[in-house]
């Protein structure tokens, strides 16, 4: 390619990676089920960007490394999103690449959390919001000028690693354009009506980014350092009559870490969405919801919600600072089912300071909430958090894939953990439906 040549970029989701016997049992994230929600943060990528991108998501396609290769090795550039459950491949992929002479590029949550780590197997990583980091990495490639001056973007130069200052976080979401769906064939994911759900096609959309939470076994405050920042409630409504006129959506699920602050804009997003008669259900805090909110938004079409309680332990509660108690969560549990709106609950069990007790407690007292749905997940190690780090300090990192933890906790073997679990709940590895997010793991 000549200075100044248009390149031919891809970016690339990568396939699951197949996960070693010891997480048969653990459920969550790691399932064998098939049903992927439609890729928003790539799909962001591509529609702000000045380039032309091509785009391959192969938990779809699943093309070998092989077969990704050959495909792939024409382009000049080509970005690897996805997690951490999806490394193997990127890795595996981007190496073949490098040695055909293609610029590889790395962006996500676990490019961002866990730079250092990736630097070697990637010509640049871009960390934290992408959409104008990417855009300029490719622009400096384009006219082979340094990356230097590009915030957000880990590289080596002269075989040292460059950690380039942070780039500050988008203050207006709304002057994003919309999530590039059109480039997909949008039967080939999960759009199915469901428990909460009556309606469908079904399509997500993203309100905010961030979480103003501390919660010890999550990773959000180390990608948005705390913060949390809305889009306007008319520019929600907007792409929302944007998907009912274009691809005919009739129900969505609000798939971000808390829907429901503030509490003015979920009052406002109710009275604009109102009109428009379509259902929808969105995850939250048990704290951050009350009956007036409750009942506009079941007034304005809201069907159900999803809940991360975590435990009936207020003791638990307060050792993972989730900074809720299990009366709260009842309370709130009360005020759903009195207004109608579906609630579904995330529970984690396997914390470090777990007895056998705890976790038996957990499951008995999580059936008597007056839940519509349960969801129970066996605490995995995802890098990084302060659990993740405690694994590691206190030798409780029993089992380690790709630098996914099954850990002991310090009064039961791995094992015993898992098959706990496993004995009371056997549908917790087939838990697996499209519209719930799994809070027990580390890395969203």
């Amino acid at each position: 390619m000549q200075k100044g040549e248009l390149m031919k970029t891809c970016l690339l989701y990568p396939d699951l990676m197949e996960f070693p016997s010891f997480f048969d049992k653990c459920g969550g994230i790691i399932s064998r089920r098939r049903a992927f929600l439609v890729p928003l943060g790539i799909l962001y990528l591509i529609s702000n960007s000045s380039k032309i991108i091509d785009f391959i998501d192969n938990r779809i396609t699943r093309y070998s490394d092989e077969e990704l290769h050959n495909k792939l090795k024409d382009y000049d550039v080509v970005g690897f999103g996805g997690t951490v459950t999806e490394i193997k491949q990127a890795k595996n992929v981007a190496r073949l690449l490098r040695e055909s002479g293609v610029t590889t590029i790395y962006g996500g949550p676990n490019a961002t959390i866990n730079c250092n780590q990736y630097v070697n197997d990637f010509d640049v990583i871009v960390k934290g919001e992408g959409e104008i980091t990417f855009d300029e990495v490719l622009n400096s490639l384009e006219n082979e000028e340094p990356l230097d001056n590009i915030p957000g973007i880990s590289y080596k130069k002269g075989g040292k690693i460059v950690h380039n200052p942070d780039r500050p976080f988008i203050q207006d979401l709304d002057i994003l354009k919309y999530p590039s769906r059109e480039i997909l064939d949008l039967e080939k994911y999960s759009r199915a009506k469901s428990t909460y759900l009556h309606m469908s096609p079904m399509d997500t959309v993203l309100t905010s980014r961030g979480c103003p939470f501390m919660c010890t076994f999550c990773a959000s405050k180390l990608i948005w350092k705390q913060t949390h920042r809305k889009r306007c409630a008319e520019t929600v409504v907007k792409e929302i009559k944007y998907l009912m006129d274009n691809f005919g959506t009739k129900s969505l699920y609000f798939r971000e870490d808390l829907f429901t602050i503030p509490r003015e804009w979920v009052l406002k997003f109710c009275e604009l969405v109102k009109p428009l008669g379509i259902e929808w259900m969105c995850e939250s805090r048990v704290d951050t919801v009350d009956k007036e909110m409750l009942n506009a938004m079941k007034d304005a079409g809201c069907t159900g919600m999803w809940f991360g309680i975590e435990s009936c332990s207020n003791t638990t509660l307060k050792l993972i600072n989730k900074r809720i108690t299990i009366e709260k969560a009842q309370e709130t549990i009360k005020n759903c089912n009195e207004v109608d709106i579906i609630c579904g609950a995330t529970f984690i069990f396997g914390f470090p300071h777990e007895t056998r007790e705890d976790i038996l407690f957990n499951f008995e007292e999580a059936k008597k909430l007056g839940l519509n749905r349960i969801g129970f997940n066996r605490l995995i190690g995802f890098p990084r958090s302060e659990l993740y780090d405690l694994f590691k300090r206190e030798g409780l990192d029993r089992y380690e894939y790709e630098g996914i933890i099954v850990p002991d906790t310090r009064y039961m073997h791995a094992d015993e953990v898992t098959d706990l679990g496993y004995s009371k709940f056997p549908e917790i590895m087939d838990y697996n439906e499209s519209h719930t997010i799994y809070t027990s793991l580390i890395q969203k």
